[in-house]
């Protein structure tokens, strides 16, 4: 049997017990951190993949995305059709007032916005000579932007409605927010 003797000193021989030790937790949290830094790519990989994943699916479904969105839109649009065709439908029976209106907003829109009208006057009357006739008078009043605009709009209006007698009773230039305008009424008889 061999005995080994130990000359260190006891704070020598703490020191070295110490670094031992040290050396043991420093190989332990080497391996430790090793084996995190593995897991952690590990995972950070299955997460790459899975976002590349998603990414190609949503490739792939992308045009089924964009077909329901414009379907949604075909759809409202449908509605809106459907609401204007009703609308339409139950004006029918009031046909030469709705007939007039279009008439009106084809001319102002002919005017490129030079002409915004603001009183809108329809008239039946009897004529007195003869019971049976009855004579129509629409009166129009509005603002343009010059007097030319107001004379586009009357020539405009009159070629949409051939059958009438239309004619300017009024203009009058003003002033609106610092800009000159023709203030206007109309008067046509059909």
């Amino acid at each position: 049997m061999r005995s080994s003797l130990n000359l260190m000193s006891l704070a020598t021989r703490r020191q070295e017990c110490l670094r031992a030790r040290l050396r043991q937790w420093l190989a332990i949290l080497g391996v430790t951190a090793a084996g995190l830094c593995l897991f952690g790519a590990e995972r950070y990989w299955a997460y790459h993949h899975a976002v590349h994943k998603q990414l190609r699916m949503e490739a792939k479904y992308e045009p089924i995305a964009d077909l329901q969105k414009s379907n949604k839109s075909l759809t409202r649009q449908i509605d809106a059709i459907r609401k204007e065709e009703q609308f339409v439908l139950a004006l029918s029976n009031r046909e030469p007032v709705v007939t007039l209106l279009g008439v009106l907003g084809e001319s102002i829109a002919d005017s490129d916005n030079h002409v915004f009208l603001q009183k809108i006057e329809l008239n039946n009357a009897i004529e007195s000579n003869s019971a049976a006739t009855q004579q129509s008078t629409l009166e129009l009043a509005g603002i343009a932007n010059s007097g030319s605009a107001v004379k586009d709009f009357t020539d405009t209006l009159q070629s949409s409605i051939p059958f009438g007698k239309l004619g300017v009773t009024s203009t009058k230039e003003q002033r609106l927010k610092q800009q000159t305008v023709q203030d206007f009424s109309l008067q046509c008889t059909f």
